[in-house]
């Protein structure tokens, strides 16, 4: 993995040993198999390596077995220097084969080690990203605004407030203006998703740690209404939703996209503009 490579990567590459990876692929075709969660979610697979692969000829079973089970292979080739290296092109040439792509650039980089981050893995759920584009399902970035109760999607592709605050798994940042992904994901145990912070609780259904649920977890108008003010009834999206226009500040006031909020300057505070149609 990444860490190994980060440690050990100086060495082996001085080394000049090559990598076997059959053994690898078998093991991560039955991981998916027998403990991939079967909600949806797209299956990844990275190879990473700092030499050329010397078993590809004993490859093709495995990787007909991760493409029945519909997983997108990528390769990262890991290089000392800036430079690139025989080498360095030779493990590329080895590993494009591989991937899903077959000999296609798309799936495959050649990186320093402190580029894997910007160019691989920053990306991977943005659907106009280098591969988020083959991993992000584009028909549900396209209904995005329409949320769906118990469904967690990509925070980044959220286009506003409603729908991301309505996410289990996302919270809107009025400071930068865009949807980010809930503290409360990265806990991948109940007792650090419970003991750590008090606004995670621990779906048993799918073993994840998620945001508490507040007004999305309301499950009718009345209920709603006689919340505090901070939920309101969104009779369009049948769903409890956060009030609208419950910024802090005149600048993520103004810029919200999705109601009409003004800023009143003498008292701080932000609120739903009055209509103001003429028919």
């Amino acid at each position: 993995d990444v860490d190994w490579h980060e440690a050990n990567s100086l060495a082996a590459s001085a080394a000049g040993t090559g990598a076997y990876i059959e053994k690898a692929l078998v093991r991560a075709a039955s991981i998916f198999e027998t403990s991939s969660p079967s909600d949806g979610r797209k299956r990844v697979l990275f190879i990473i390596t700092n030499g050329q692969i010397q078993d590809e000829d004993k490859l093709t079973a495995a990787r007909t077995d991760l493409a029945g089970l519909d997983v997108q292979i990528f390769g990262i080739v890991v290089r000392r220097t800036k430079q690139l290296t025989s080498n360095d092109t030779a493990a590329e040439a080895s590993l494009k084969p591989i991937t899903s792509n077959g000999t296609n650039n798309d799936h495959t980089l050649n990186l320093m080690m402190d580029e894997i981050p910007v160019a691989a893995l920053n990306g991977i759920c943005d659907p106009n990203g280098r591969w988020g584009r083959y991993i992000v399902d584009q028909a549900a970035v396209a209904a995005q605004t329409q949320v769906q109760a118990d469904v967690h999607r990509p925070c980044l592709n959220y286009p506003n407030k409603v729908p991301c605050s309505a996410d289990m798994g996302c919270m809107w940042s009025d400071t930068l203006i865009t949807c980010l992904d809930s503290p409360c994901i990265k806990y991948c145990t109940r007792e650090q998703c419970l003991g750590t912070v008090t606004d995670c609780e621990w779906d048993t259904a799918v073993e994840r740690c998620f945001k508490k649920e507040v007004c999305s977890g309301i499950p009718n108008s009345i209920l709603c209404d006689q919340s505090d003010n901070k939920c309101s009834w969104n009779s369009t999206m049948n769903l409890c939703i956060d009030t609208p226009c419950l910024h802090v500040d005149e600048l993520s006031c103004v810029a919200d996209s999705t109601f009409n909020c003004k800023w009143d300057t003498v008292g701080s505070a932000c609120s739903v503009a009055p209509c103001q149609h003429v028919d």
